[in-house]
């Protein structure tokens, strides 16, 4: 999180200042949907920023590079060696896979029904999490309100994003709702790829 301009909320989880709206969560469950995570969360605290409409998800292919750099624990593993460790192997999967993986998707589909999927809009938000001294953060589209009472939404999730493991249920999170005029500078800086242990 080095160059964002945030705070820590009530559950200790990064608040974006630059954000239209956050909703601090704790996980209550998961659904396993074939490559992702269904995640329903319950809202335990939030407030807006202004007068302010939030984002909208366009899909458009991003680039990556995905370095993956030698290991080294010369002392006794903390949460953030854990963290590191884990997201190195998730790089490492990743770039294994990624080039496959987009292919099978591609080939897949009918390319009436991509382009049909492609004008399904949603909003575009930033999922911050810590545990610890470690913290993760993520881009999501992938958002819905799923209850009133008590106040509900599901966010999906890759199976192999490294927040992932910050959002096992009894785990809390911030949704950092991302402004509609005002977002460039956010979603660059979490869509691009971090050494592993690095926020």
């Amino acid at each position: 999180f080095e160059g964002i301009n945030c705070h820590d909320g009530e559950n200790g989880s990064p608040i974006l200042n630059a954000g239209a709206a956050y909703m601090e969560c704790k996980v209550v469950s998961r659904l396993e949907a074939v490559d992702h995570w269904i995640v329903y969360s319950e809202v335990t605290a939030g407030n807006v920023s202004g007068d302010t409409r939030t984002a909208v998800h366009s899909r458009k292919k991003q680039d990556v590079a995905m370095p993956v750099d030698p290991l080294k624990v010369t002392d006794t593993p903390s949460e953030v060696t854990y963290q590191l460790y884990e997201e190195s192997g998730t790089d490492l999967g990743q770039s294994l896979t990624l080039k496959k993986s987009i292919e099978k998707k591609k080939t897949g589909m009918d390319s009436g029904l991509a382009k049909a999927l492609g004008k399904i809009s949603g909003g575009l938000y930033v999922v911050t999490a810590s545990k610890g001294t470690a913290k993760s953060a993520m881009i999501a589209s992938w958002i819905s309100q799923a209850s009133f009472e008590p106040l509900g939404f599901t966010v999906a999730v890759a199976h192999d994003r490294a927040i992932e493991a910050f959002l096992q249920v009894g785990d809390t999170f911030v949704l950092n709702c991302l402004k509609e005029d005002d977002y460039k500078d956010l979603m660059k800086h979490f869509l691009k790829r971090f050494p592993p242990g690095a926020d």
